[in-house]
């Protein structure tokens, strides 16, 4: 007969915290070597095997005792998978049995949310704080005037949150894409070389986006050079950033101020989307012209011997003002595609997908 149970109740995988459910009769605790706990204080602890081996330290927090013999705590430890495994086997050397972890696409939300904001609004689906206004949304009349507005724009932050806005860098070989990639992640991510071709699959990574006191996590992409490929794999590489562009919700052009750009590139920048910009590297060699048109003032320009790291305030700068100010504490923002769904159709918006 099994002594209890556990479950792990954040996600599987490396992290860094884990969260366990462990239930069972009084008494259990003192079987696990747990100290005494008073109900609602947590309390930190040392977790032993049974040759007296430390596992790890972490924090007890005992939800019930006493209530029909019943004993149910929670185990905050680190999310290292050694830890896990040590804690299966002690657990289960105790008598208990391993539940399967909830299903709860909401509290799976919240333990991998990778930025303050992220968690925070996953937070409040978690706490019930927005499926009764949106409840209260569907029942009432459709909102118009300041209160849509206002609906819309907690839908574009939901819509941000769900999928981390992509920010692709764009332009011919050899114009600092890659450099500025790098300074931007403050990490040699990607190769950096004078021969063209350098870059051909596109490359992502994600970084944390100050923002109001909190942040924002941004995926930001570098892409292979566009201009005149002849060579297959050129071509193979030129389509696939073609790709990302087209799905992008913000590009940067970089554009080598010091040569001029191919034609079919040059119209590629004159019609970029609204809320795209453009730079000019090498600035300081002598301005070209940037469309068929005639010369085009760039968004930001960096020198031949500046640092990339010097452009990236003024490039944060522009991310902050295309997102616009974050969603406020009290604010209910819709997380989760059903949800989002749900409140497109209230407001007679599209389905996600758009680049907001």
């Amino acid at each position: 007969m099994s002594e209890g149970h556990f479950r792990r109740l954040s996600p599987p995988g490396e992290a860094a915290l884990s969260l366990w459910e462990i239930r069972g009769e009084a008494g259990l605790a003192s079987r696990l070597g747990l100290p005494e706990a008073f109900p609602g204080r947590p309390r930190r602890v040392r977790l032993r095997d049974a040759d007296g081996t430390l596992l790890d330290e972490g924090v007890l927090l005992v939800l019930e005792e006493g209530r029909a013999g019943l004993w149910r705590a929670e185990l905050h430890l680190h999310g290292g998978e050694g830890v896990a495994a040590s804690l299966r086997r002690c657990l289960r050397e105790a008598g208990l049995e391993e539940e399967a972890p909830p299903a709860d696409p909401d509290r799976c939300r919240f333990w991998r949310a990778r930025s303050s904001l992220d968690a925070r609004t996953a937070l409040a689906v978690l706490r019930g704080r927005v499926d009764p206004a949106l409840a209260a949304l569907a029942g009432g009349p459709a909102p118009a005037g300041e209160e849509a507005r206002r609906w819309r724009r907690r839908l574009r932050w939901g819509r941000l949150l769900e999928q981390p806005p992509r920010v692709v860098l764009a332009g011919p070989p050899n114009a600092g894409k890659s450099t500025l990639f790098n300074a931007w992640l403050r990490e040699e991510r990607v190769t950096v070389s004078p021969w063209p071709g350098t870059t051909r699959d596109p490359v992502r990574a994600r970084f944390l986006l100050p923002l109001e006191g909190e942040d924002l996590e941004i995926e930001l992409v570098d892409t292979a050079g566009l201009g005149a490929a002849c060579d297959p794999l050129d071509r193979a590489a030129a389509e696939a950033a073609c790709r990302e562009i087209e799905g992008a919700w913000r590009v940067l052009w970089v554009l080598d101020a010091s040569s001029e750009p191919a034609p079919e590139l040059a119209a590629r920048v004159a019609a970029r989307g609204p809320g795209d910009r453009l730079l000019w590297n090498r600035a300081d060699l002598g301005l070209r012209p940037g469309t068929p048109e005639g010369p085009e003032r760039p968004d930001f320009t960096g020198a031949g011997g500046r640092r990339p790291q010097e452009l990236l305030p003024a490039l944060e700068d522009w991310l902050r003002g295309e997102l616009g100010p974050p969603p406020g504490p009290e604010e209910p923002v819709p997380r989760g595609e059903d949800r989002l769904r749900r409140l497109a159709r209230l407001l007679g918006e599209p389905d996600p997908g758009d680049r907001g």
